[in-house]
């Protein structure tokens, strides 16, 4: 962002590349849907799940990331190390 606002970057440009770069994306995922003929039930709709996790595992993962989450917060809150390295604007 200190680029764009110093104008050492050319925004247009910047913006020009990213759009294209999005719309191949979108193009190879259209010629892919295309050459296998899907519907567009197909798109939405799934007989067999790519990933089948037990309600358990999920719950656990979810709690695990958000405790992580929260200590890594604390961490950050309270040591005095760190928030040397960060000030605060």
């Amino acid at each position: 962002m200190k680029k764009i606002k110093s104008n050492l970057i050319n925004k247009w440009r910047m913006y020009g590349e990213i759009m294209i770069t999005q719309w191949k994306i979108v193009i190879i995922f259209l010629a892919y849907w295309f050459l296998t003929k899907s519907s567009l039930n197909d798109l939405f709709s799934f007989e067999n799940p790519l990933f089948s996790f037990p309600t358990e595992f999920l719950l656990t993962l979810g709690l695990g990331v958000g405790f992580s989450i929260v200590m890594f917060a604390f961490i950050i809150r309270f040591s005095k190390t760190i928030r040397k390295k960060f000030p605060r604007h």
